[in-house]
């Protein structure tokens, strides 16, 4: 039988929490019966390289950051016409308008559009974020053959904007707990790589310097848990997340915590970072469902975290949920998991990673994605084999 034809449209491949998941999914979808194609409407990013790396057929169109125009959709429905997909999958809004829209004009492909972002509130998300929101709200009823959110939150945030109640379904982020799991080697190993003691505690805030992941109030909050617990060390790393970022720079400063932060930048070893972490911290004023919680949780792990999106769904009571903004709150909050006598953080790590296991598995996310596309398409999407290796370098 001829292998399924499967294309993915999304942005770029910049390093991003759709980006991982779109990453994971091609590493889990069998080769022999199906040929994967990615395509972004940008210049690619650095997954594109090792995507490319493992055989994976990746076309970067080249478009602007601006609106979306009518010659980017023409571009993007003549490549489609070209590869005569079964289905187009399409993540993140710019990718789900024009790619929805590419695949009506390339001879009505079946599109499975996928939302990661939770609101569309101004002052959270850009003018033009909302506008191509929007613009797919009113288009959801007719392009799409069915929208995912990764999270009930966003799912009805969005329902409020318009999208098509009847066309929804939620598929929740899934951790890999092959990759992300308890690794007493890396506590050791990852404070000798800082300098620091072996019973120092650190604690972990991953992810890109965006405004989103407000790292202001993370800043005040590790300020805060400074002067209660001066012994505790921060680890941060991300795009945008080093010593030369100077507004990064003043805020550690002013905190009088700059000697006990540790700004790592991107980074190819996440699982072990995550592993070495006696906290995890989500400071973000918006998430659909934060990755790097779940990855910490699935490490074993316990996360403070701000009420966003998903993010109390996914704590559960392994963790502390605290308002976003609040830099008081998310402090107290923190040291109270770090202020845990010893045998009681160790139930707390086991149920953190048991929370994972049981509530938000990386197979059952695959599973549910692929169901989703053959039933659309009309064929089943084989998962690789488990005596083949996956791929899915990470990265924050």
């Amino acid at each position: 039988m001829k292998r399924l034809n499967v294309v993915h449209v999304i942005n770029s491949l910049e390093i991003g929490g759709a980006e991982r998941v779109l990453c994971a999914l091609v590493g889990q979808t069998d080769p022999l019966t199906t040929k994967t194609s990615i395509i972004t409407l940008l210049d690619g990013g650095p997954l594109k390289t090792m995507l490319i790396e493992e055989g994976i057929d990746v076309h970067s169109l080249g478009m602007s950051r601006r609106l979306p125009s009518p010659n980017a959709i023409v571009q993007l429905a003549k490549q489609l016409a070209r590869r005569q997909p079964a289905i187009v999958v399409t993540w993140l809004n710019h990718s789900n308008l024009i790619g929805g829209l590419a695949a009506r004009m390339a001879g009505g492909i079946p599109v499975v559009w996928n939302v990661r972002q939770s609101t569309l509130h101004a002052g959270v998300q850009k003018r033009i974020m909302r506008l191509v929101a929007h613009c797919a709200a009113r288009l959801s009823r007719w392009v799409p053959s069915q929208t995912v959110f990764c999270g009930h939150s966003a799912q009805q945030n969005h329902l409020q904007a318009g999208y098509d109640r009847r066309r929804c379904s939620v598929i929740h982020n899934g951790f890999n707990d092959r990759i992300y799991r308890p690794n007493p080697s890396a506590h050791a190993d990852v404070r000798r790589e800082l300098g620091l003691a072996c019973h120092v505690p650190l604690v972990g805030l991953f992810g890109r310097f965006h405004a989103h992941k407000d790292h202001e109030n993370f800043a005040r909050a590790a300020g805060a848990i400074h002067r209660r617990l001066p012994h505790v060390h921060f680890l941060l790393c991300g795009t945008g997340v080093t010593v030369d970022n100077h507004q990064l720079a003043a805020w550690l400063r002013h905190e009088r915590i700059a000697e006990q932060c540790h700004l790592l930048g991107p980074r190819s070893d996440i699982p072990r970072l995550t592993a070495s972490l006696d906290l995890q911290v989500s400071s973000s004023m918006t998430e659909a469902l934060p990755n790097v919680i779940g990855e910490a949780m699935a490490c074993g792990v316990p996360c403070a975290v701000t009420d966003v999106g998903d993010s109390a769904r996914l704590v559960g009571d392994t963790g502390r949920v605290v308002p976003p903004g609040n830099a008081s709150a998310l402090a107290a909050a923190c040291i109270d998991l770090l202020d845990q006598p010893p045998a009681a953080q160790r139930l707390l790590r086991a149920r953190c990673r048991r929370r994972i296991l049981e509530h938000f598995s990386f197979d059952q996310m695959v599973s549910q994605h692929f169901a989703l596309w053959g039933e659309i398409c009309g064929r089943t999407i084989h998962r690789r084999r488990a005596t083949e290796p996956e791929f899915e370098r990470e990265a924050a």
